[in-house]
């Protein structure tokens, strides 16, 4: 067998460039991935860090096929527990036990590095303290209305009868208990207290019924909501440690807040334990008399929100948050209906409040004024509510002391600090100097709107705040007197590196002064991905802790699925870590780091090792305009330099950084897409270009872009430039759409979930309530730059409808009938227009879900569909019935037309004359 390491090849090609890795290039027999891997394809989830950071658990989905096998491991040895379908594990505090159920129902006791101490047979459910001396569990078996009270360190129980529900404290000294009580037909509840260790019960309180119980974060105080059984009211109760019975803060919240209003859920108590936040929400029984039997829908320019929109809002359920004094027993609204909180702080007595100015549809927020985002301060125990005087606002922060309140100036682009005390505004980090690196997200460049990376801590006391620019790290002084600090010392800039603060413990949180911050790094060039270390207080160059060809964590990246961005679990007691860790050739698995530069893997499973599986090459070239481009090129493991491939094309912003996710196999990835590791293991080549836009004009960066990339391939000996075909979904959707129109380069495209008419689209409507102006203007994907009268001609020279008629390569649309993004009329308008002109189209609608995308058994439809259009127009393979013939209307659910049509190919179209030019 021959095998030729690329591990880390670089060479230059003339102004072009490769980086290859992660390849072993071998003469494989290894299957190609097929439908039948995608349902026994393994992988890892779940995973659970003991307190002591000694071990870990997680759990092996498909480990039997169609099951899974539950895993405890020793993080720094060689003990192991795996357990086929065993589930619902939990570490108990003190981290020398866990607990778990077998599939047979078992209740488990674990000896952390031993074996199973104990089991309980016909379990339903358990719950372990939190924390506690005696390590004590609840269990409730089988067909049994009671529970039992246990403790680990001994076998002796306490059955307590009738328990419909438990709820330990945090500190672990007491659970409570709602206990349902009988008595012939009469039925009330009673909420009992039973304290650790003697095991003593106390009744709290007793009635009809007892809806949620919520514990404050100290264990010192408690409140319930119950309902009366002849009122239908419903009540909040409140206890503490000082007084030791309930008292009642109000039993009624229509006669506290108003008509029609009616107690919702009990969310938390907060405020040092004085504040108790909650929903309410309006009764939806108003009945209101038709004077007429007209079918008339009447829309009016003055109406704030569009006619669907104000018809869905109508059954909408309607909830405001507001919060209860437990001293005073005063009631304070919170939010509106239509508000939201954008960010608090309910400990130090701060909430921002943000929601539309009037009652106008949010996507219409930037030109709507009824529908313009506004935004105060809510101070809780005086129910003080202040607007904000500035006006566009990007993202806000309250400090973790509640002193200030910092966001971004849009209108100023600037950063701007509240002195919450004085109502003081304040410009701060104006000293910072932008004419190398701006504050601005490296990811929104090219949007017509500016977003700021924004705020990634604070240190201790509210003294500065650590601001993100669109690499490094600056301490700033929120009074705006102390000069900035370039924490990581402009590096992030000069090696082209984007700085995070790793762990999730820093947001929103204090950072110590002068501790060591574990930084997050992305290399912006070669896609290398790590871990730094910097002073939270010294500017200086972070310690290169770990980097290399993997994705550990991609924060905040919108060009990579969220399971790109992991935070690495920390151990509650320890600085002990778990990270997870892909690359293209490595199934994301867990691993354990005290330091993050040696890693202890927790996990293996890989079962990309079993098929013909891809790597990446990162490439880079010039685009038609000149600018430097980057993509990535997804080879098979057997690849072979003398054969010539077929090449797909696929597109959607900026892929490049995904050079080093590791892509799962199955039927469709993102619900809409090829799924790159099916194709390459079947002897296709993937290559997916960035595309550089321009506000505007995008589709011609796309043409740019994607012209530039076939072009460059080309070159290559192992390309068939004759085979090469693209294609997107959605926004890539709508750039397959225009580059069919306008390139014959192409020979098969797909498109998927799209649209093709800029100009009637935007009149059209998102979700069937609000208008998708939104969706061109301003700060929208398709980045037009302003309204359908400003840019009238951009408009249809973006629009691919407008010239259908120079289309020459086959196309594959995909519409799901009520997709709620792209309106289904468009995908018929392009085929319509496709058909008329004799050009070889066909349109896949799938009518079951109405998503943006499909999935089940139409994932499965959609996928064999377009695996087999690509084979027949980039492998010549024959072409399915359903491509030569079609499928009538009659045959539909009897003849899929999915075999394959050996003695035809796709004839002309009805077309009797040429229109082309037309």
């Amino acid at each position: 067998m021959k095998i030729f390491n690329y591990a880390f090849l670089v060479f230059s090609l003339m102004s072009n460039w490769v980086f290859v890795q992660n390849a072993t290039c071998q003469e494989s027999k290894k299957p190609a991935i097929d439908s039948f891997t995608y349902s026994k394809w393994k992988s890892v989830d779940g995973i659970i860090l003991s307190n002591d950071g000694r071990y870990a658990y997680y759990v092996i989905n498909n480990e039997p096929v169609g099951s899974f096998t539950m895993v405890v491991k020793e993080c720094k040895g060689n003990w192991e527990l795996r357990v086929p379908g065993g589930h619902d594990f939990r570490f108990a505090a003190d981290s020398h036990r866990g607990m778990f159920l077998k599939p047979n129902d078992t209740l488990c006791i674990i000896k952390l590095g031993g074996t199973i101490s104990d089991e309980i047979a016909n379990v339903k459910e358990y719950g372990i303290a939190p924390t506690g001396i005696g390590g004590w569990f609840v269990y409730r078996n089988i067909g049994e209305n009671s529970i039992a009270v246990r403790s680990f360190s001994t076998k002796d129980k306490r059955l307590y009868l009738g328990v419909n529900s438990y709820t330990f404290s945090s500190d672990g000294s007491f659970l409570l208990l709602n206990v349902e009580n009988k008595d012939g037909n009469n039925i009330s509840h009673t909420l009992s207290k039973v304290d650790f260790p003697s095991l003593k019960m106390t009744n709290i309180w007793t009635g009809y019924v007892i809806e949620k119980v919520v514990i404050s974060a100290s264990s010192k105080v408690f409140a319930f909501t119950t309902s009366s059984n002849t009122s239908g009211n419903k009540s909040m109760w409140f206890w503490s440690q000082k007084s030791l019975k309930p008292y009642l803060l109000f039993d009624n919240l229509a006669e506290r807040m108003g008509p029609d209003v009616e107690l919702g859920e009990l969310l938390s108590i907060e405020d040092d334990d004085k504040c108790i936040f909650f929903l309410g929400g309006k009764k939806n029984h108003i009945k209101r008399e038709r004077v007429d039997s007209s079918t008339v829908n009447i829309w009016s320019y003055f109406d704030a929100k569009l006619r669907p929109g104000q018809v869905n809002s109508v059954n909408d359920e309607k909830y405001f948050s507001a919060t209860v004094n437990v001293e005073t027993k005063y009631i304070s609204k919170l939010t509106n209906e239509d508000e939201w909180v954008s960010n608090t702080n309910p400990s130090k007595n701060v909430s921002l409040i943000c929601g539309p100015s009037g009652n106008g549809d949010l996507m219409e927020s930037e030109w709507n004024d009824s529908a313009k985002i506004t935004t105060y301060l809510s101070l809780l125990k005086s129910s003080e509510k202040r607007p904000f005087e500035l006006k566009e606002l990007g993202d806000s922060w309250i400090s973790p002391n509640g002193k200030f309140v910092v966001c971004y100036d849009r209108t100023n682009a600037c950063f701007v600090s509240y002195d919450v005390a004085t109502s003081t505004y304040r410009s701060i980090a104006g000293d910072i100097d932008t004419s190398k690196t701006s504050l601005i997200s490296y990811y929104t460049k090219d949007r017509a709107y500016d977003r700021p990376r924004g705020i990634a801590g604070w240190l201790e006391n509210d003294e500065s705040v650590l601001l993100y620019d669109r690499f490094d790290i600056w301490l700033v002084d929120p009074m705006g007197i102390r000069k900035s600090i370039n924490l990581t010392n402009g590096y992030g800039y000069k090696n082209n590196i984007v700085f995070y603060l790793a762990l999730a413990d820093y947001s929103g949180g204090c950072v110590k002064k002068g501790e060591y911050l574990i930084l997050n790094a992305l290399n912006i060039g070669n896609k290398q991905n790590g871990f730094y270390r910097v002073l939270s207080n010294k500017q200086s160059n972070p310690e290169e802790l770990t980097m290399g060809n993997y994705i550990y964590q991609l924060i905040r990246n919108p060009y990579v699925p969220y399971i790109c961005n992991f935070f690495p679990i920390k151990a509650k007691n320890a600085s002990r870590y778990i990270v997870r860790r892909m690359s293209a050739t490595e199934a994301p698995n867990y691993f354990f780091t005290e330091d993050f530069r040696s890693f202890i893997p927790i996990s293996d499973v890989q079962p990309e090792k079993e098929y013909n599986w891809y790597f990446t090459e990162l490439h880079k070239w010039r685009d038609l305009n000149g600018g430097m481009l980057q993509g990535v090129l997804y080879k098979p493991e057997n690849f072979d330099s003398t054969k010539k491939y077929p090449v797909i094309i696929h597109y959607y912003e900026k892929k490049s950084y995904g050079l080093n996710m590791f892509i799962k196999p199955e039927n469709l990835t993102s619900s809409c897409d090829i799924n790159i590791p099916t194709y390459v293991s079947n002897g296709y080549l993937v290559f997916t270009p960035d595309i550089d836009y321009k506000v505007g004009e995008p589709m011609n960066g796309t043409y740019s872009s994607v012209v530039s990339a076939a072009k460059y391939l080309s070159t290559f000996t192992f390309v068939n430039a004759q085979r090469i075909g693209i294609g997107g979904c959605s926004f890539g959707g709508i750039q397959t759409n225009y580059l069919v129109t306008h390139s014959t380069l192409f020979a098969a495209a797909y498109s998927a979930c799209s649209m093709s008419d800029f100009v009637s689209a935007y009149g059209g409507l998102f979700s069937g309530r609000a208008g998708l102006q939104s969706y061109f203007e301003p700060g929208g994907q398709a980045r037009m730059g302003g309204t359908l009268w400003q840019a009238t001609d951009a408009y249809i020279k973006n629009s691919a409808i407008f010239s259908a008629d120079k289309v020459t390569t086959p196309v594959l649309i995909m519409q799901v009938t009520g997709d709620p993004v792209m309106p289904f009329a468009q995908a018929v308008e392009f085929f319509t227009a496709l058909r008329r002109l004799g050009k070889r189209a066909w349109l896949l609608e799938y009518t079951d879900t109405p998503t943006h995308g499909v999935s089940g058994i139409s994932a499965k439809d959609f996928s064999v569909r377009m695996f087999q259009f690509f084979n027949h127009y980039l492998k010549d393979e024959p072409a399915p019935m359903w491509m030569t013939r079609g499928i009538p209307a009659k045959m539909k659910g009897i003849d899929n037309g999915l075999k394959l049509d050996s003695s035809g190919v796709p004839g002309k179209g009805l077309l009797k004359e040429s229109l082309s030019g037309r």
